[in-house]
């Protein structure tokens, strides 16, 4: 009874075993299965995730042009199944957030449309799109959200700066433009500061110029001024001068008259001179006449002398013809004389007409006048008349014939007395023929002073005709003298108020030359300064030109295609290697080792139970390897079932499907491997184990993130896992092979099998030797 009870007991535990071992077999299939399946691509369903739109944004206006960027956001995201976008207001948005109606709300402001279109005028106020995610309701997904809302804000930025590149291009456009228009502007700037740099020299030229003539003004003004003092002392010295002058006129003027009338007297005795010197030269004829007469007398009378004439009536008669010959002699002598002066009077006078001497000509004929009256009282009537000379020499010619009677007796006394007449008569001839010759030269005297007392006559009549245009000269003169005062008390004035201006413009001079001699400096200073702008001019307009050229040979492509390139600059260009396509697969390596590992623990945990309830007495099935090569069987079998379901239901594809069965079989025997020299080592205490390997695989294997992201224990735990090293080789598999890399993980796998399968069975046997002694020496203290 107890032996059927133990065998139906066996048959059960076995059934048991056998369904537990069934629904095992299925645990890494199922977990890789329902979890991946759930997984397996949640981008590509984003679009039944309801996300909240609220546009606020305003149209805007700005340079003939509309922005309204808002609605073409809402049109845009309607086209979009991205995700699954709902247009509602602000409240219901944010409630639907603080609910369960969306995940998230992407707000537009309502200036979002000027902002933007601003941007373009150099007001950069940057407009925000604001983003709300109900991060609590599932994180994951705000970081999909909110990846989301940054790829609208990508969209938008580069939509903008392609808007704002196309009108920088066109601007550029307009600077070529202006830089074309700036450059002919700058060649003509440049021309002219080049005349301007010229003229400046010219000007600098100039100044310096001035200066000099400003210092030589200063000096001119200066003696100027010391001239105009001296002028003015002589205007007024020329003024009391003329004063002076005018007053002389004046008594001029009255001399004059004085001579004028003086010359009017000399005229009236010029012409009485005249008439008394023709009467004269009359007279003179006359006594001329006589003197011959005389002399041929006394040629008579010396012969009738020399015949005896009558001594008394000779006596009587030479007395007469003495007297009346001493009276002639006398008055010729004297008239002579007179005639002579007269003559050198006037012709004096003439000379000192000649030499403007007025005063001395009218003495000169005032003396003539004089002699002339004189030689007219000469030749007066109580004058010895010298005609009745002939007559005494008829009488003495009559005594020569009465002496023809004298007696006889006397003729000897007679004869001497006559002889010494004769003698006498001689003498006298010889004086009379000198009276013949003296009123010979008489007569010629008076005929030349005759000529002369015309021509004095001629010149008084011109000189006083020249009295009275002086006379008028000098009334006019004296006129003018007062004038000329007059004028000269003006220039006086009017010097002493030019002196003064003179004085200011001197120290104005000097005060322009420091002037000039500062707009010297400074002109020197502008050459200088226009040069150095000629030189800027010149390098900027071969700038302008350099720009213009350059911005022409460098400006090849319009406002439309660089709009485009700008707001997407970056072709990426996407070689990536080991590509994944879909979300799940890039989790399929991490979830295929845990779901493996889970696969191998509950078949150790099996076998682990069958053997300690004994339910078999195969000594193979019970050995060590037999236990193994069971465990390893089933694991395979899991393995095999994962890989193909993977394949079937989920469309998981490998570099080599091959591959992914060996790989999966062989990380299924190399967890099994571990679970067992586990088990084999510590028995049942192995599952314990086994879970916080499980534990620490999954968070330390870098199955979903990068190791590189972990804390610093897990890094540490992940060299020493054999998750970590499985989870690269099926990744591998799955998408690209880097065959060193997998052979040496391959390698660190095989070595984990051989350490817990050595190691595993070692501590066992260590362990039952252990246990046999400890048994041996028990049963020897109990003997």
């Amino acid at each position: 009874m107890k032996l059927q009870e133990l065998k139906s007991n066996k048959n059960f535990m076995w059934k048991i075993i056998a369904i537990v071992t069934g629904a095992i077999m299925f645990i890494p299939m199922m977990y890789s299965l329902f979890y991946l399946g759930a997984f397996w691509d949640p981008y590509g369903n984003l679009s039944q995730v309801p996300v909240a739109i609220v546009n606020q944004d305003k149209s805007y206006s700005k340079d003939g042009k509309t922005y309204t960027l808002g609605n073409d956001l809402v049109k845009k995201l309607k086209d979009d199944e991205n995700m699954k976008w709902e247009f509602v207001s602000y409240n219901e948005a944010k409630r639907g957030v603080d609910g369960t109606d969306y995940y998230a709300m992407i707000v537009v402001p309502k200036d979002f449309s000027k902002k933007i279109a601003n941007s373009s005028s150099g007001d950069f106020k940057k407009p925000k799109l604001t983003y709300i995610a109900n991060k609590g309701k599932n994180y994951i997904f705000s970081q999909l959200s909110y990846k989301a809302a940054e790829k609208l804000e990508t969209e938008i930025s580069n939509k903008i700066t392609k808007e704002t590149s196309q009108v920088l291009v066109d601007k550029l456009y307009d600077v070529k433009s202006s830089l074309k228009d700036a450059s002919d502007a700058q060649n003509k700037i440049q021309d002219g500061t080049q005349k301007l740099f010229n003229g400046s020299g010219d000007l600098s030229t100039g100044l310096n110029t001035a200066y000099n003539g400003s210092q030589t003004l200063s000096s001119g003004l200066n003696t100027a001024a010391t001239g105009s003092q001296a002028l003015k002392s002589g205007l007024d010295t020329a003024a009391s001068g003329s004063s002076t002058l005018g007053n002389g006129i004046y008594q001029l003027s009255n001399g004059n008259t004085t001579i004028k009338n003086g010359l009017f007297s000399a005229l009236s005795g010029s012409s009485n001179l005249n008439g008394g010197l023709n009467q004269l030269l009359d007279g003179q004829s006359q006594i001329v006449k006589g003197s011959k007469d005389l002399l041929d007398g006394l040629s008579q009378f010396k012969s009738s002398l020399s015949n005896g004439s009558d001594m008394s009536s000779l006596s009587t008669a030479t007395g007469a013809i003495s007297k009346s010959s001493s009276a002639i002699l006398q008055n010729s002598s004297q008239t002579a004389s007179k005639a002579g002066d007269a003559n050198q009077k006037i012709q004096d006078a003439m000379d000192a007409l000649n030499k403007g001497d007025t005063a001395t000509a009218l003495s000169k004929l005032q003396d003539a006048k004089s002699d002339a009256s004189t030689i007219q009282s000469l030749n007066s009537p109580q004058a010895p008349a010298p005609n009745k000379a002939p007559d005494n020499i008829t009488a003495a010619a009559t005594i020569g014939k009465i002496s023809d009677a004298i007696p006889e007796q006397v003729k000897a006394s007679v004869t001497e007395t006559q002889q010494k007449a004769g003698a006498a008569v001689d003498q006298f001839i010889a004086g009379t023929s000198k009276l013949k010759q003296g009123s010979k030269q008489v007569y010629d005297g008076l005929s030349s002073a005759a000529s002369g007392s015309k021509d004095l006559s001629s010149g008084l009549t011109q000189l006083y005709d020249g009295s009275n245009k002086l006379q008028n000269g000098l009334n006019s003169a004296y006129a003018g003298s007062l004038n000329l005062t007059t004028g000269l008390n003006t220039a006086s004035a009017k010097t002493g108020e030019l002196s003064t201006g003179l004085g200011t413009l001197n120290s104005g001079s000097q005060a322009l030359n420091s002037g000039i001699g500062t707009l010297n400096t400074g002109a020197q200073t502008l050459n200088n300064g226009i040069g150095t702008l000629n030189d800027g001019t010149t390098k900027l307009k071969d700038g302008l030109n350099d720009g213009y050229n350059t911005l022409n040979n460098k400006l090849k492509f319009t406002s439309t295609t660089m709009g485009n390139f700008v707001s997407s600059p970056i072709s990426l260009s996407d070689k990536s290697i080991n590509t994944v396509s879909k979300y799940g697969e890039g989790l399929a390596p991490y979830f295929i080792s845990l779901s493996l590992w889970l696969g191998a623990m509950f078949i150790n945990l099996i076998i682990s139970v069958v053997g300690m309830l004994k339910l078999t007495k195969n000594k193979f099935l019970n050995s060590f390897l037999g236990k193994l090569l069971v465990g390893v069987g089933l694991v395979t079998i899991q393995s095999i079932m994962l890989t193909f379901s993977l394949q079937l239901v989920l469309g998981v594809d490998s570099v080599n499907t091959a591959y992914l069965y060996l790989n999966n079989v062989f990380t299924s025997i190399v967890f099994f491997s571990i679970m067992y020299g586990l088990s084999t080592a510590f028995g049942i205490m192995a599952t314990p184990i086994s879970f916080v390997l499980l534990i620490l695989q999954l968070s330390a294997c870098a199955g979903t993130f990068p190791i590189e992201t972990a804390p610093v224990f897990y890094r540490m735990v992940n060299k020493f896992i054999p998750m970590t090293y499985t989870v690269k080789v099926i990744r591998m598999i799955l998408s690209g092979i880097n065959y060193s890399d997998l052979s040496h993980n391959l390698l660190i796998l095989l070595s984990f099998i051989v350490i817990f399968l050595v190691g595993g069975f070692g501590i066992k046997t260590l362990r039952l030797s252990i246990k046999k002694q400890v048994s041996s020496e028990a049963a020897e203290n109990i003997a």
